[in-house]
């Protein structure tokens, strides 16, 4: 498994099956929606018993966000949506998810994470608001289907 946003050509076996966050117009790959994600809001415990939990939009005021940045880096827009919908600037932006998430486990702020999507344990981050919901985000998966691992392929994506 190759974690990238990059590109991946499947026709020179740079890997077996690759997953994204949109679909993608790849008619000689066999495209299958694995789920669908909500977009949701996390923070440390440190950080929710300092700050409280986001009931509503008006609380967005009173807290610090850490954004992804740039969207053209991005395989799906408005991912800072809640930086958009507070109308602040985010304390801190990092292009990356798993830095996202350690800068947020320290308390320095709120980030937005694909629910149900398991987050990395180690961060200890909680769900700071049931209420204020980011945008839907439908994950995908692609393979050759003339790939002579197929079987495993499709085992692999049941078992998703």
């Amino acid at each position: 498994m190759i974690g990238l946003d990059d590109q991946i050509d499947l026709r020179r076996h740079e890997a077996d099956l690759f997953i994204r966050p949109t679909s993608l117009d790849l008619p000689e790959l066999e495209e299958t929606h694995l789920l669908k994600c909500q977009m949701m809001l996390y923070a440390s415990p440190e950080y929710i018993s300092e700050k409280g939990y986001i009931y509503d939009k008006k609380d967005l005021k009173n807290h610090s966000f850490i954004s992804y940045g740039e969207e053209q880096y991005r395989t799906y827009k408005n991912i800072d949506w809640y930086v958009t919908l507070a109308g602040k600037k985010p304390i801190i932006t990092i292009n990356q998810s798993f830095g996202a998430c350690t800068v947020a486990s320290q308390g320095m702020g709120v980030i937005s994470w694909p629910h149900p999507i398991s987050m990395p344990s180690q961060f200890n981050l909680e769900l700071i608001s049931k209420k204020v919901t980011g945008p839907e985000i439908d994950i995908y998966s692609y393979h050759n289907p003339k790939s002579d691992k197929t079987v495993l392929i499709n085992f692999f994506i049941e078992h998703l």
